[in-house]
């Protein structure tokens, strides 16, 4: 089984720093993959699963990769694909948060318009679908 590590590198995603990058982005294919806590998602209702960008009210602008997951945002926005590596933390209590696991799946987002929602000074990415990591690389 392959690993989200090994994804990225089969689909030449690059990231600005392996070890503490928040996701990663293949020019070429305008794609990209970020992480997200699972311990962050929204399901609302069951009409839409959303996963937390950033919160402005969370430490401000000053929580660990906040102006890389900004641009992140950006490249959302401008229509570029994104999927989403669920990760989950070792101790939510924690001031700093460290990964316990990642997922062996990726989350689709939408794309467009509806591919953010707005939920006061919190931004939230919208997934279309749960996939595989061999549907990704498809």
């Amino acid at each position: 089984m392959k690993t989200i590590h090994e994804i990225l590198t089969l689909d030449n995603h690059q990231q600005k720093n392996s070890q503490w990058s928040w996701g990663s982005f293949n020019k070429v294919k305008s794609s990209l993959i970020l992480r997200v806590w699972d311990v962050e998602m929204e399901d609302t209702s069951g009409s839409e699963l959303l996963v937390l960008l950033f919160d402005k009210n969370y430490l401000g602008t000053s929580r660990a990769g906040f102006n890389e997951r900004l641009k992140h945002y950006n490249l959302i926005i401008m229509g570029n694909e994104v999927s989403y590596s669920v990760i989950t933390p070792v101790n939510i209590h924690a001031d700093k948060w460290e990964i316990k696991e990642a997922k062996q799946y990726l989350l689709k987002g939408k794309k467009g318009i509806n591919s953010v929602r707005r939920k006061g000074d919190k931004w939230y990415g919208v997934v279309e679908k749960k996939i595989t990591f061999n549907e990704f690389l498809e």
